[in-house]
């Protein structure tokens, strides 16, 4: 790839965010091992609850200290699920009653837009 893709005179100024970045890989560590190990160290034993505590008080810092990317990036991802879920519902039990090609049709002009607005933005700064 670095043979295909030339470099880019132009810098866009962002920047490494290596707290979050740290801050997700514990969480992300301290839950998988809670997973992997909790069956093994008792559901209720010490080493699990440290474990399920050491988690919750760094995600909570992590959220606290991103929260506008966390509740941005969470909506996202709830919508992508919620929405064709509630299309598809059959009308009889409060939904839309769409079939999946429907419901994918309905769903997709955000996302072209989204596109859009990204495809514009590289036309605009790479010409």
């Amino acid at each position: 790839m670095v043979a295909a893709v030339p470099e880019s005179a132009r810098r866009s100024g962002g920047r490494f965010d290596a707290l979050d970045a740290a801050g997700l890989a514990l969480v992300t560590s301290a839950l998988l091992v809670l997973l992997s190990y909790g069956a093994t160290w008792g559901w209720t034993s010490p080493a699990t609850f440290l474990t399920s505590a050491a988690a919750l008080m760094v995600l909570a810092g992590w959220v606290v200290t991103d929260l506008t990317s966390f509740a941005v990036g969470f909506s996202l991802f709830a919508s992508s699920i919620v929405h064709p879920q509630l299309l598809e519902r059959p009308q009889s039990v409060g939904g839309f009653g769409l079939s999946l090609i429907g419901a994918g049709v309905v769903t997709m002009p955000p996302g072209v837009i989204l596109d859009r607005d990204r495809a514009a933005r590289n036309a605009a700064t790479r010409g």
